[in-house]
């Protein structure tokens, strides 16, 4: 009795042992053929890019790599189908296999130049071109951020990158598997499918977190196609199972960073303070970003803001940090007047500003404005007082916000060139004055009628910056070129009257009570001085045209409608001076704005006109247009 006893105490305690070494439920002869091909797929030594191996068939060889899998995903290494490890299986996933070592394919395959093409041959119907362009160009952007990386897409031709989206077997060998399973896959660098990325078109594709998020698919797929292989971090992009995540301001996580900075480098660190000062006279200037503030117009450039005011004349100059600290950079910006507030946006965040001070709370993601989650940054907005609504400007289309209801207007967004015609197909910067808007693009500007929807006309962005400029008319060579006149003559705003003594090889500039001499593009010492220098009565306090005759060696100074005759042998004015214009000088009429002599003729300009004239016979010979110098057709 007590021996019978014995062996079933050593049965029990053996059924026990083993019971605790398997799964309590065996799986299926299904559940068996599924994992088979999962193992084989995911855990041989081949990719996506050649038909799968044949299957060991072998307990050994299933448990063996079945441990593979389970220590990579970070489970409990048993070596047995276990219902965890079938729920693992079953997740969505990448195709790519799981067996490369983390970091980059071996043989280490990696583009040998920096700017990667990419072309979308076809498009999910789940989704408008737009968002796939749009999401695809997001993704590639998280790699070119943090390397020396740049990507171009093309319409056409073979690019390193062509994107697909098929169904089941489409020419690979590695056939899709319908909804669910694998999602996509990629090739790694190389030639011939080298860097190909395709989808699986059965999936449902989307820009959120229901069904499959294109960006978060597509980056972790291009991680492949530059390099990578997949990561046994749970929380890096590269993991080959996917999980959606929050995509705003999404940054490539540390894993994945590291893996890809070691096969390309890190993108090179821009030398601190690099971004020049603009030149707010340069007639290629671009706007980062316009707005009203209290009657005051701030344009936004590089880091720095220029504040045109309407109570006083000239241009002030500041950082946009030292104005507000925590800002270093403009895109967009607008001020909505009846709740005396402004908003700036920079990136994927926004401001709210009131008084020069940053609001509490702020600042805030723009997709509390209602945006897709693919805009990731604002061009440019200005807000329309007589509708109480604002236009928001991102690449080529636009969205209308309302104000009082707080949220985007039903249908919306909108093509920039379809709705408002003639502002071209994107916006940089956008402000209203009086009534009217202005559209920036580069550096020309639309005014615009926005109840008219028409361009009244069109305009430099300089003009805003109270700029003065000068032509140049070369002898020997075609074409004209133009400079504003502080970036040849440092201190030098504007010039009214200007004359050459080429005796001396010297020029004078005139701006208001003061004269300038130049020598060689270069202001010459002592300079400037005031003009009663030359012997002017107190009461002329500005020249409006001077010229200097040749045969005579004498300058002729104007100022309202009497000129002076000043003798530069003397250095002094010559008696019986001043004389009115129209007696003396006949035919030029009664002003002069401004003069100068050319191969022997002298030209005075009044307005748009000019009037070519014989200084030794006192005649007019012919009348022209000033724009007859400009090099114009």
């Amino acid at each position: 009795m007590e021996g019978a006893l014995a062996v079933k105490i050593v049965m029990v305690v053996v059924v026990v042992a083993l019971c605790g070494a398997v799964p309590t439920t065996s799986p299926s002869q299904e559940e068996l053929s599924k994992a088979q091909d999962y193992l084989s797929q995911f855990f041989s030594d081949v990719g996506v890019s050649a038909p799968s191996s044949v299957w060991r068939s072998s307990l050994d060889s299933f448990e063996d790599t079945l441990r593979k899998m389970q220590e990579f995903f970070g489970m409990e290494v048993t070596g047995h189908l276990d219902s965890n490890t079938l729920e693992v299986m079953a997740q969505p996933r990448c195709g790519f296999t799981d067996v490369t070592r983390y970091g980059h394919f071996d043989g280490q395959p990696k583009w040998d130049k920096t700017l990667v093409t990419y072309r979308i041959t076809n498009y999910t119907p789940d989704l408008n071109q737009g968002d796939v362009d749009a999401a695809i160009a997001k993704a590639l952007k998280l790699y070119s951020d943090i390397t020396p990386l740049d990507f171009k897409q093309i319409n056409s031709g073979t690019a390193d990158i062509m994107i697909i989206f098929k169904r089941l077997d489409h020419g690979d060998f590695a056939p899709f598997d319908g909804q669910g399973g694998v999602l996509a896959h990629a090739f790694s660098p190389g030639e011939g499918h080298g860097g190909d990325t395709h989808f699986d078109d059965d999936e449902k594709w989307t820009l959120t977190s229901s069904g499959a998020n294109l960006f978060l698919v597509a980056a972790h797929e291009f991680g492949h196609a530059l390099g990578l292989a997949h990561s046994q971090v749970q929380t890096a992009l590269m993991f080959p199972i996917y999980k959606y995540v929050n995509t705003e301001g999404y940054k490539l996580p540390d894993d994945d960073r590291l893996g890809i900075q070691a096969i390309y480098e890190p993108q090179p660190r821009p030398e601190p303070d690099t971004e020049p000062i603009p030149d707010r006279c340069s007639t290629n200037l671009v706007f980062d970003a316009a707005t009203s503030i209290r009657r005051s117009l701030y344009f936004f450039k590089n880091g720095h803001f220029w504040k045109r005011s309407s109570s006083w004349d000239g241009i002030t100059m500041k950082s946009i940090q030292s104005a507000w600290p925590g800002i270093s950079n403009v895109d967009a910006a607008y001020e909505y007047k009846k709740r005396n507030k402004v908003i700036f946006f920079e990136g994927d965040h926004y401001w709210g500003i009131r008084r020069n001070a940053v609001l509490p709370g702020y600042p805030k993601p723009i997709i509390d404005f209602g945006f897709p989650p693919y805009v990731t940054k604002v061009d440019a907005a200005v807000h329309v007082s007589d509708t109480s609504k604002t236009l928001l400007f991102a690449n080529n289309k636009y969205w209308s916000y309302n104000e009082r209801r707080g949220r985007m207007d039903v249908g919306y967004p909108r093509h920039i060139k379809t709705e408002l015609p003639g502002i071209g197909y994107r916006v940089d910067a956008a402000f209203e004055n009086k009534g009217n808007l202005y559209f920036s693009s580069g550096s020309r500007q639309t005014e615009y009628s926005y109840q008219r929807r028409r361009v009244i006309r069109s305009l430099l962005n300089y003009k805003w910056m109270d700029c003065k400029h000068f032509w140049k008319r070369s002898s020997s060579w075609d074409g004209i070129t133009m400079k504003s006149i502080q970036s040849a003559w440092p201190g030098i705003s504007n010039v009214d009257a200007a004359y050459e003594y080429k005796k001396r090889n010297k020029v004078i500039f005139f701006e208001g009570d003061h004269y300038w001499g130049i020598r060689g593009d270069a202001v010459l010492p002592g300079y400037p001085r005031p003009i009663t220098d030359f012997g002017f009565p107190p009461y002329v306090t500005k020249v409006d045209a001077a010229v200097h005759v040749s045969v005579t060696s004498k300058t002729l100074l104007f100022a309202n409608n009497k000129y002076w005759s000043y003798n530069e042998r003397r250095g002094r004015m010559d008696f019986g001076y001043p004389r009115y214009i129209k007696i003396e000088l006949p035919g030029i009429g009664y002003r002069v704005d401004a003069a100068f002599e050319n191969k022997g003729n002298l030209y005075f300009s009044y307005g748009s006109r000019q009037t070519e004239y014989s200084y030794q016979r006192r005649r007019a010979i012919r009348t022209l247009l000033n724009y007859k110098w400009m090099d114009c057709k």
